[in-house]
């Protein structure tokens, strides 16, 4: 079920190219730190994970369940707010016809464990979410239509950021649709984003001072 992302939605290749545009690399250090002018820094090992090269990740250390339950806090308070229980005028394609029986929290917990992507694309997920939730206020985020906002979000990050990423098969059986609604959700996820994918320093960082604080209060909507 794994698919290496050089073959997936979004070719390496291009990632590659915007890389070189993006940053001016200018020497690797002693110490293995790639030093850049302008973006992310890069580090040899000093984060778990795959791979020899990878981002100082701000959370590294930091268990991924607590990344998914701050995720879940994070949700479910917009939802509380914005869900009247009132029916939709114009429904979107993030519409289910019921709401899901499974709880926000289950769900995302299920994707958490099921999809096998990294903090990262967590991190990633709720910044693409808060990017479409601030320019597309059509879309509610109601009981109906946070389940497949969650897993198009999930599914989108996990191809950007992970070298290695699930099929859409597998996506579809943890988020509990059709392969066929899995491709649709994603394009249409992506359609809102406008195919805008990249995530600066200093977005990444100020999302999971944000949203991702270790300490006990955990998540709240500043």
């Amino acid at each position: 079920m794994v698919q290496i992302g050089i073959n997936g939605f979004y070719s390496a290749s291009v990632a590659l190219v915007a890389f070189v545009k993006l940053f001016d690399i200018t020497h690797t250090g002693d110490s293995g730190v790639v030093v850049v002018q302008k973006g992310l820094s890069w580090c040899k090992g000093g984060c778990r994970g795959a791979g020899r090269w990878r981002v100082m990740d701000p959370l590294c250390g930091v268990d991924k369940a607590h990344v998914a339950g701050s995720i879940s806090v994070w949700i479910e308070g917009l939802v509380s707010k914005a869900d009247n229980g009132k029916p939709c005028r114009s429904p979107t394609y993030f519409h289910a016809v019921e709401v899901p029986k499974i709880t926000i929290s289950a769900y995302v917990d299920r994707i958490n464990k099921y999809a096998r992507c990294s903090k990262s694309a967590l991190v990633t997920a709720t910044i693409y979410l808060c990017r479409v939730f601030a320019k597309h206020p059509e879309i509610p985020v109601v009981h109906k239509t946070i389940h497949r906002l969650l897993i198009a979000a999930v599914t989108v990050a996990a191809k950007f950021c992970d070298d290695f990423h699930l099929l859409n098969l597998a996506y579809a059986k943890i988020g509990g649709v059709t392969v066929k609604e899995m491709w649709r959700l994603e394009v249409y996820f992506l359609n809102l984003l406008d195919f805008k994918l990249f995530v600066t320093e200093e977005e990444y960082h100020d999302a999971v001072e944000k949203y991702f604080s270790s300490s006990d209060d955990l998540l709240t909507d500043k």
